[in-house]
């Protein structure tokens, strides 16, 4: 009777193993971008909102290329976004924060993600000068949603909030509008404004924001004049 002999065929096993791996590598790259496209991280070039509406002159630039903007055009992940004088612009981000820029303001869009389903939300502007006005959207109800605002003097922290600011030279003033709170903070010092229509004056990166007090009719309509359209 033949014996039947037991054993492996080497190349066989080796084509096996390589099947595998290049299976399992597929597998974690598809892995990867589903993970990717769920967080809607954005990236560089990435639109992260555009414009709603428009007075006057405004314009982007990123990557060293500056274009100028008009109502519904795209703002991207990075942009360096400029008013001229007797301007407003109104932003819509796609998390639905509504931020408007009056005029000769300067602000970039520092980073953006929105991941709704996860609960994971992360939104910071940086304002080198200007006055805005912002209501948050769904970013910052999120479990893990965060909106930052960075000025040259302070850091703003948004919890659920509309708010007005005025960043210039090296003064910042700041009023919570309607909302939850507003964090203010410097290496000098933190004040939370949690009352409507109080406001906090920065005078300097090493000088302690100052405590609320609350805006008479006169500044808030002075105020929101300098972001009406």
């Amino acid at each position: 009777m033949a014996q039947r002999k037991i054993g492996y065929d080497k190349d066989q096993t080796i084509g096996v193993e390589l099947s595998m791996r290049i299976l399992a590598t597929g597998l974690a790259f598809l892995f990867v971008i589903f993970v990717l496209g769920e967080r809607a991280y954005a990236e560089a070039g990435d639109p992260v909102g555009s414009v709603e509406r428009m007075r006057g002159v405004a314009d982007a630039s990123s990557e060293g290329a500056r274009r100028q903007l008009e109502t519904g055009s795209e703002i991207f992940l990075h942009d360096e976004i400029t008013t001229g004088s007797d301007t407003r612009l109104l932003i819509a981000m796609k998390d639905g924060t509504e931020l408007t820029l009056g005029d000769d303001s300067l602000i970039v869009i520092d980073d953006f993600l929105f991941d709704e389903e996860g609960g994971i939300g992360r939104e910071v502007f940086s304002v080198v000068s200007g006055v805005f006005r912002a209501v948050s959207g769904g970013i910052t109800a999120l479990d893990e949603g965060e909106m930052t605002v960075r000025t040259p003097v302070a850091t703003l922290g948004i919890r659920g909030t509309e708010f007005w600011g005025e960043q210039r030279a090296d003064r910042l003033h700041v009023a919570m509008l309607a909302g939850t709170a507003v964090i203010v903070e410097n290496e000098a010092g933190r004040v939370v404004l949690t009352e409507p229509l109080f406001v906090t004056l920065v005078t300097a990166p090493d000088a302690a924001p100052s405590e609320p007090v609350r805006l008479t009719d006169e500044q808030l309509r002075a105020a929101l004049e300098t972001v009406a359209f």
